[in-house]
């Protein structure tokens, strides 16, 4: 979204999250094209390195702080499995069918325009009884977001959840409920929708809380790496970018992990003659207690 040429994009994506606005784009010699409700939904991974990078940089201001990451609501970050085993079977067969149904449920689903909604969008409501479950935990939500210390992000991210909340509930009644178009939102959906939040802010909590400075990501990699033995008491420095391991695959990187662990007594680093003509080397030198484990 940052290369020339798609300058308008951040601006889409940020305008489609609300489902309501409209989208204009003018194309030469093939005229205007008007959407007037822009909905959009994103599915896709990234890996865990430069989502930190992003994450970090959202989160100090810097590029891409325009509240894009926060719009990713069902994002999940597992841990993977710590045994591996290969599993040879028919794909789930009843899963599959009920998926596709639900797909085909919802493709065929018809609703008058709500005359009373905004822009004629339709809308039904809580029941009585769901209503009053979210709004026991809208009034704890907006306590948390008070009173809690949180990072701004994570925050804002939460924030959102006002609205990710019944949007879920409209989903579940959807799927599950026993009338199409639904009544109203039940209970049921409702606290399955609850429980869903709680989920997804743990990953939402671990996605932020992953966000750290290069620098200490470096450092993290690098200690874990001399516990290991791969760098050892004396060892080069550049021995250890031309590794390439992650986080530590330049001089910079490696020099700022370094001073990082300097700073907390982990490791010393000191420059030695070599050779003839008397060039200078820089050596690591650990911790007797790191020497120990190396």
């Amino acid at each position: 979204m940052d290369k020339q040429g798609r300058e308008g994009d951040r601006a889409f994506f940020l305008e489609g999250w609300n489902g309501t606005g409209g989208f204009s784009v003018d194309r030469i010699g093939r005229g205007s094209l008007h959407v007037p409700a822009v909905c959009l939904s994103v599915l896709g991974g990234i890996q865990p390195g430069p989502l930190s990078s992003y994450v970090y940089q959202a989160t100090q201001g810097e590029q891409g702080d325009d509240g894009l990451l926060q719009r990713f609501q069902l994002l999940v970050w597992p841990d993977p499995p710590k045994m591996w085993r290969n599993v040879e079977r028919y794909p789930d067969a009843t899963a599959k069918n009920r998926a596709y149904e639900v797909f085909e449920k919802l493709d065929k689903l018809s609703v008058e325009p709500d005359e009373d909604g905004e822009g004629g969008v339709p809308s039904i409501r809580f029941d009585d009884r769901a209503q009053e479950v979210f709004d026991e935990w809208r009034n704890e939500l907006e306590h948390r977001l008070r009173t809690e210390e949180m990072p701004p992000a994570l925050e804002s991210h939460l924030a959102k959840y006002r609205s990710l909340m019944p949007s879920l509930a409209l989903l579940f009644e959807l799927i599950d409920g026993e009338s199409v178009p639904p009544r109203a939102v039940g209970t049921l959906a409702v606290m399955r929708s609850v429980a869903w939040c709680e989920h997804l802010e743990s990953h939402a909590r671990r996605l932020y809380f992953a966000a750290e400075k290069p620098e200490i990501a470096g450092a993290r990699v690098l200690l874990e790496r001399i516990r290991r033995g791969d760098v050892r008491h004396g060892a080069r420095v550049r021995e250890i970018y031309r590794r390439q391991w992650s986080k530590l695959t330049s001089p910079v990187e490696v020099d700022a992990a370094l001073t990082v662990l300097a700073d907390f007594g982990w490791v010393r680093a000191r420059a030695e003659k070599t050779g003839k003509r008397g060039r200078e080397s820089m050596i690591v030198e650990l911790h007797p207690s790191l020497r120990e484990t190396s």
